[in-house]
């Protein structure tokens, strides 16, 4: 290849080199490589993606002074005053137990005797959020953290649906007692009473 055309390749971007001869009379070869924009054109590069968490973890809450009921569903209006009082009686049962006297909390409504226990709370738990690192254990330990509940006095009330997913997870030394679903409970006597039998065997 003449210089000539050597030029003219280089000028429009093509790289030209000459392989050196093996041996006397050996052809004079021509490698031609495409432009290099060229190349860097066709490649995409695909941007990483984070995995996808495997679990994701949902509940409501009602918390009291020394224990917490976990729901999956969402109350009917109508179910908000039955919780209060399933959290309040197990709160009664626990103060009652820690002071050494009998319970005596209405076994009919499982409610709370006025000005026995503190304030409630309510909430809803969600996790990951956005892109929150961590593993749903680490996130279950910082929730019970903040809401101080895993010492072996504590008890904790979580619906059939919550424990489902968590259980494995929970690394509590606080009583763990499973409830059927709140508005099932808070419609069926049978049911009521049954549970109520079994909190006073657990937690008296």
């Amino acid at each position: 290849m003449d210089a000539r055309r050597e030029q003219i390749l280089r000028d429009i971007g093509i790289d030209v080199w000459r392989a050196r001869p093996v041996g006397s009379g050996a052809e004079e070869q021509v490698a031609l490589q495409a432009p290099r924009k060229n190349m860097q054109a066709d490649r995409q590069i695909e941007p990483k993606t984070a995995d996808a968490p495997s679990v994701r973890l949902h509940f409501h809450y009602v918390k009291t002074e020394n224990g917490i009921c976990l729901h999956a569903e969402k109350l009917a209006q109508s179910h908000h005053q039955f919780i209060r009082d399933l959290v309040g009686a197990c709160a009664n049962l626990h103060k009652r137990r820690t002071a050494d006297r009998p319970a005596e909390v209405s076994q009919d409504r499982l409610s709370q005797e006025p000005g026995a226990q503190g304030q409630f709370f309510q909430g809803e738990f969600n996790w990951p959020i956005l892109d929150s690192g961590g593993s749903p254990e680490r996130a279950l330990d910082t929730f019970f953290a903040k809401h101080e509940i895993g010492k072996p006095t504590d008890w904790v009330l979580a619906t059939d649906e919550v424990l489902a997913v968590v259980e494995g997870m929970l690394r509590l030394d606080a009583e763990i007692i499973s409830i059927r679903k709140i508005d099932h409970l808070a419609s069926d006597a049978a049911s009521k009473r049954e549970l109520w039998t079994r909190l006073k065997r657990i937690l008296s």
